[in-house]
C-alpha cells in the first residue's frame, strides 16, 4: 500500500507535468507542420510568379499572413492551456492524493474495487 500511495503522490507531482510538457511541446509542433503545408500552396505561387518576374499576388501575401497568426494563435493557446493543467495538478496537495491513493489500494485489496 505504500507503494501505491509513493506512486501516486510521484506521478502527481512531478510526472503528470512532465507528460504534459511534452504533450504540449508535440502538439505546438504539429500545428507547426500543418501551418507549414498549409503554407506550401502560397510557396507555388510565389514561386511561380517570380520565375516570371512577377510580384507575388497581395492574397498569397494575405494568406501567408493569416496563416502564420492563426498557427501562432493556436501554438500560444496550447502552451498556456497545458501550463494551466500543470499548474492545477500541481496544486493538488499531496496529503489528499495520499488519501485517495490508500483508499483505493485498501478498495482494491478487499475487491471492492476490480480492474
Amino acid at each position: 500500500m505504500l507503494t501505491a500511495v509513493l506512486l501516486a503522490c510521484l506521478t502527481t507531482r512531478w510526472v503528470t507535468p512532465l507528460v504534459l510538457r511534452i504533450l504540449a511541446g508535440s502538439m505546438q509542433a504539429t500545428v507547426a507542420i500543418v501551418a507549414t503545408l498549409l503554407i506550401f500552396p502560397e510557396y507555388c505561387v510565389s514561386s511561380a510568379s517570380r520565375r516570371r518576374d512577377l510580384d507575388p499576388p497581395q492574397l498569397a501575401y494575405d494568406y501567408g499572413a493569416a496563416v502564420g497568426w492563426l498557427a501562432a494563435l493556436i501554438h500560444r493557446i496550447i502552451g498556456w492551456t497545458f501550463r494551466q493543467l500543470a499548474a492545477a495538478i500541481r496544486a493538488i496537495p499531496l496529503a489528499l492524493v495520499a488519501i485517495v491513493a490508500a483508499g483505493l489500494t485498501i478498495g482494491w485489496l478487499v475487491d471492492l474495487i476490480t480492474i
